[in-house]
Parts: C-alpha cells; sequence; structure tokens
C-alpha cells in the first residue's frame, strides 16, 4: 500500500542521512508540487535504489536490460518516457509481458548506488559486467553475493 511505501521510503531516508527523516516538508521548501531541485532529484532517486534494489536493470550494448537480480532479458516499455533514452541502469516497478518482457514506471539510477546502498547484496566490483561489455570509467563492478557472474 501506499502507506507502506512512504513507511520504508522515511526509513531508508532516516538511514541514508536525507532530510529530516520524519517525512515533513523542511522549512524553505517548496511544495511537493513544484519540480525539484538536482540536488533533490539524486537523493530521492538514491532512496529508492534503497528500498527497490533488487528492481535494478543495467542495458546491454546490444540496447536491451537485464535485470541484476533475476538476470532477465527486458525493455523499456514504450509508454516510458525514458523510451528514447539510453539509460545505462535503471529501476522498474513492474514487469509486463506482451510481446516480450517490459518494464514499467523506471526512474534513472547511477549503478555505484546499488552497492553503497544495498552493500549487503552486491559488492562493488561492474553493472558492467552483466552487459558482456567493459566497464566505463564511472561504473562499477557489480556482483551479487552468493551468487555466480552476470555473464
Amino acid at each position: 500500500t501506499a502507506v507502506q511505501v512512504r513507511t520504508q521510503l522515511v526509513a531508508t531516508a532516516r538511514r541514508l542521512g536525507l532530510g529530516d527523516g520524519d517525512g515533513r516538508v523542511p522549512d524553505g521548501v517548496a511544495s511537493a508540487a513544484q519540480p525539484l531541485s538536482s540536488e533533490e532529484s539524486v537523493e530521492l532517486r538514491r532512496a529508492l535504489a534503497a528500498a527497490f534494489f533488487l528492481q535494478a536493470a543495467v542495458r546491454r550494448p546490444s540496447g536491451d536490460y537485464v535485470t541484476l537480480v533475476s538476470r532477465q532479458t527486458v525493455s523499456i516499455h514504450p509508454s516510458s518516457a525514458l523510451f528514447s533514452r539510453r539509460a545505462p541502469c535503471v529501476l522498474y516497478n513492474e514487469l509486463v509481458f506482451t510481446t516480450r518482457l517490459y518494464m514499467r514506471d523506471l526512474t534513472t539510477i547511477e549503478a555505484a548506488w546499488l552497492a553503497e546502498v544495498a552493500p549487503h547484496f552486491f559488492k562493488s566490483g561492474a553493472a558492467a559486467a552483466a552487459t558482456g561489455a567493459a566497464p566505463s570509467a564511472g561504473q562499477p563492478r557489480m556482483r551479487i553475493h552468493g551468487g555466480g557472474s552476470f555473464r
């Protein structure tokens, strides 16, 4: 439910030291109806990465994505605002199967955040390993604890 999601986000914000941690909008911050600042956007996406790290996917050189946990090949749903972008790493809310397996309700994240916010699950090492490509300079290697290679 929405209450459970909010409770989990507040707990994650507290753990990461984001905002005031109690769910209140701090003084001087505009209402939620206004766009987030760049810094607020990063804080929110980091909190989402901490809460939903099991639903992360990285882009392969072929343009499709692979989920980091189940290693399923997925694509961005055509109705998504991110459909035409080439985001290297995303979080998805749901997978929908039509003609292929699509991710819906996405946001972009930095692959490095996964090892930072879920070190108990991801070892720092490259999400690029999932793609079979050589890691780029800013992209860390990731391995799932207890799991094998992403290849």
